[in-house]
This record gives structure tokens, C-alpha cells and sequence, in this order.
């Protein structure tokens, strides 16, 4: 555990490396920012809409279109590979497979890591929400803050299961820049797996894609589907698999 803990200060410090955390906090308040632009730019419905009885569950909704769709796996492919493919672009594998600790610790301790950065993405994001609205009712006069209890059950439970749904990109794009030295492979190949289950969206199979489980949810398409089953057992098939291949590559330098 010690061993764990000294592993998880020394990758949350080399983070710092990396354009990670500027990309986790561009990406949390990206949509919300444009959402409150637009309101402030075009306010002739904006009364009506913060009025409404369901006015925070809209908002939620609304606001995580974009970033479902596109914005947090494009997010996850770049972070991810940015975070895990530091030894690379620093020579410094074997430097790192030098010290005193297992593997699986470098494995596990780079993985908690990620968990934690998208963990801060998706609280800045509900933050973001939240003073979208703030900003929008106190720079329009003609906008009152919603009066409508504000629903934390609501915000965290979808979350939570937005959350889950993204695990599978985590574990590829994981997996990915632990496999690939060069960026821009491990980055096309996620982009490319993104693609096509955009493409495929439509498609009467398109739950078996790892990369669309967030947009499905959202959508509500395939009702019948536990997806956030086979979100949870992507992720555990893609890092077991991940980690099999660590343990054995012969060159990790």
C-alpha cells in the first residue's frame, strides 16, 4: 500500500507534465460557456426556459449533448494519452522500471490517476452547469433564478451512470498508449474507433460498440439493454487485457 501511495503522488506530480489538466478544465467548461453565451446574446426565450418546472433536468440535459456526443470521448483519447505516454516522450521508461516498484503498482497507480482526472472533469462540469445559470439570471434583468429546488439526486445519479458509460474509452485509449510508444497512432486509433461508432449509431447492433454506451443512454435508445452492464463489462475485459499485455511486452522501454 505504501508502495501504491509513493507510485500515485510521483504520477499525479509528472501530470503536471501535461496538457491533461488544462484539457479537463477546457473541456468541463467548453459547453456550458457557449450555452451561457447564447443565452446572453439571444434572451427572447431564455425567461420562458428558466421558468419552466423541469427547468435544471432540461439544462442537465441540454448541456451534456455536446459533450457526450463528441466533446468527452474526444477528451479521454487525448488525456488519456497524454498522461500515460509521458515516459515516452521523456525517455524515461526505463528509469521508471528501474525503481522499486511492481508493475502492476506503475499499471494500477497511472490507471488511478486517469480515474481521477476524469473524476474532476465531471464535477467542473456540474459546477459549469450550475453557474451557467447563475451568470445567465444575473446578466440578463429580465431572467429570474429558477426557484425549482436544485435536484443533486438527479445530477449525481446521471453522472454516475455518464461516468460509467465513458470507462470503456478510458480502458482502450489505456491500453492504447500503453501499446503504441508513437501519439499519434494511440490518438488516431481512438479517434478512429470514435468515428465509426458515430457512423454506426444508427445500427440495430450499436450497443455492442465500447465507444457510444454515453450518447445510447442519453438518446434512449435500446431500452431493453442493460448498457451500462456492458459499459461495466468492456472496461473489465479492456483492462484485464491491458494489463496482461504490460506485464508481458518484452520491450517497455
Amino acid at each position: 500500500m505504501t508502495l501504491l501511495i509513493h507510485s500515485l503522488q510521483s504520477e499525479w506530480l509528472k501530470r503536471k507534465g501535461s496538457l491533461a489538466s488544462w484539457l479537463v478544465l477546457v473541456g468541463a467548461l467548453f459547453t456550458p460557456s457557449i450555452i451561457t453565451l447564447t443565452q446572453i446574446l439571444r434572451p427572447a426565450k431564455v425567461p420562458a426556459q428558466f421558468a419552466a418546472p423541469d427547468f435544471w433536468e432540461a439544462y442537465f440535459k441540454n448541456s451534456w449533448q455536446s459533450m457526450l456526443a463528441l466533446l468527452l470521448p474526444m477528451g479521454i483519447i487525448l488525456a488519456v494519452t497524454l498522461v500515460t505516454q509521458l515516459e515516452y516522450k521523456n525517455n524515461a521508461w526505463k528509469q521508471l522500471h528501474t525503481t522499486p516498484q511492481p508493475l502492476t503498482v506503475v499499471f494500477v497507480s497511472k490507471f488511478l490517476v486517469l480515474m481521477a482526472l476524469q473524476v474532476q472533469l465531471f464535477i467542473l462540469f456540474n459546477v459549469a452547469i450550475f453557474l451557467s445559470a447563475v451568470v445567465t439570471s444575473a446578466v440578463l434583468p429580465t431572467v429570474s433564478f429558477p426557484t425549482e429546488p436544485f435536484p443533486w439526486s438527479h445530477f449525481i445519479t446521471q453522472s454516475a451512470y455518464f461516468f460509467m458509460d465513458s470507462l470503456p474509452i478510458v480502458a482502450i485509449q489505456f491500453g492504447l498508449s500503453l501499446l503504441f510508444r508513437n501519439f499519434l497512432v494511440a490518438v488516431g486509433t481512438g479517434l478512429l474507433f470514435l468515428v465509426t461508432t458515430l457512423v454506426m449509431l444508427s445500427w440495430e447492433f450499436a450497443f455492442v460498440f465500447p465507444y457510444n454506451y454515453g450518447l445510447l443512454n442519453y438518446l434512449g435508445r435500446f431500452p431493453e439493454k442493460n448498457l451500462h452492464g456492458f459499459a461495466l463489462g468492456w472496461f473489465a475485459f479492456v483492462m484485464i487485457l491491458s494489463y496482461i499485455l504490460y506485464i508481458r511486452k518484452n520491450d517497455k522501454a
